[in-house]
């Protein structure tokens, strides 16, 4: 295919400018929210406990664990290992993770 061709399949050159945007368009930036920490940090507690690295692990103060306990729970019972929530005082939340189910 020539120079020629190819230009014409790509259309006027007015429309390929048109197409650039001058200066680059600013996404939003993605923060974790509560919750996703909380679950990130009860995963890690759990491969802890399967992987027999640490017997038990005792996660304390994260906001969010509330909301994570039900998706934790499933996933803590799929690796075998022991999962529960404690509460100390009204605003203090612990979990519980380990340990591991024979």
């Amino acid at each position: 295919m020539r120079a020629s061709s190819a230009a014409r399949l790509l259309g006027s050159r007015s429309y390929v400018r048109g197409v650039d945007h001058r200066r680059p368009i600013q996404l939003p930036v993605a923060v974790p929210i509560e919750a996703d920490r909380a679950l990130a940090e009860l995963h890690a507690a759990i491969e802890l406990v399967a992987g027999g690295m640490a017997a038990r692990v005792h996660v304390t103060g994260l906001a969010g664990l509330d909301e994570v306990a039900a998706q934790t729970l499933v996933r803590a019972q799929a690796a075998g290992v022991r999962f529960t929530l404690t509460r100390d005082e009204p605003d203090t939340v612990t979990a519980i993770v380990g340990p591991r189910e024979e």
